[in-house]
């Protein structure tokens, strides 16, 4: 009979977990397109929204990140000067541009500014720092 109730917890865990985490809040940072082609306007478009993207939002408030910037050909740029300050759902996000010189690959990173959790009684961080496409990235 152990045996059935470790069983029945460990399959009430793998399902339940997966669903809290789909619910939890992210940092997105999206790229108006994943490849820049020759011929293609070279300018990339970037959104950093705080929201719930499994559930398709709402955005929520968030503050200036500490860090945006692109490591590219081994050196690393900051780009927190181009972060524009938007309106997503009614509350703050950011927006920035961005032209590649040349080509080659191009990491975008972005550093939250903390957050106040009302539910934690705390400041916190979030729960993942960027996003390409459909795919999150945790933090390295």
């Amino acid at each position: 009979m152990r045996t059935r109730t470790r069983l029945s917890i460990l399959v009430a865990l793998a399902v339940w977990l997966p669903v809290r985490a789909a619910t939890a809040h992210f940092l997105v940072l999206r790229p108006s397109t994943d490849i820049v082609s020759a011929g293609d306007e070279r300018t990339i478009e970037f959104d950093v929204v705080f929201t719930h993207p499994m559930e398709g939002g709402p955005a929520m408030e968030m503050d200036e990140p500490r860090q945006f910037g692109v490591l590219a050909a081994g050196e690393t740029h900051d780009l927190r000067e181009r972060l524009t300050p938007v309106k997503v759902d009614g509350r703050t996000a950011y927006r920035a541009t961005y032209r590649p010189k040349e080509p080659g690959d191009y990491v975008f990173f972005v550093e939250p500014a903390p957050y106040w959790e009302q539910a934690e009684g705390k400041k916190d961080g979030y729960d993942m720092f960027s996003t390409m496409g459909d795919h999150c990235f945790p933090p390295t």
